[in-house]
């Protein structure tokens, strides 16, 4: 866990990079390429991204964007909004 962001719902690409342990750069580059499974969300002119999707894709081994996209929605995790 990392205290920077144990208390936050959606974080920077900066703070994703951070969570990750890699350069916000590389973030971006893998991010662009579809290697980042999650989908920032935009809020007003940021891009942000979920906390708890970056550590579920982690712990699924990092898939890319369009396994993990799949994957979420065959089994969908609970801060999914929207699923029954």
């Amino acid at each position: 866990m990392n205290e920077e962001t144990d208390n936050l719902i959606l974080v920077s690409a900066e703070k994703a990079a951070r969570l990750l342990d890699i350069s916000k750069r590389h973030f971006l580059s893998l991010e662009s390429s579809g290697q980042v499974g999650p989908v920032a969300v935009k809020l007003g002119a940021r891009r942000l991204y979920s906390v708890d999707e970056l550590r579920a894709w982690a712990a699924a081994k990092c898939p890319t964007r369009a396994v993990w996209l799949d994957m979420i929605q065959v089994h969908p995790f609970p801060w999914k909004h929207g699923n029954n």
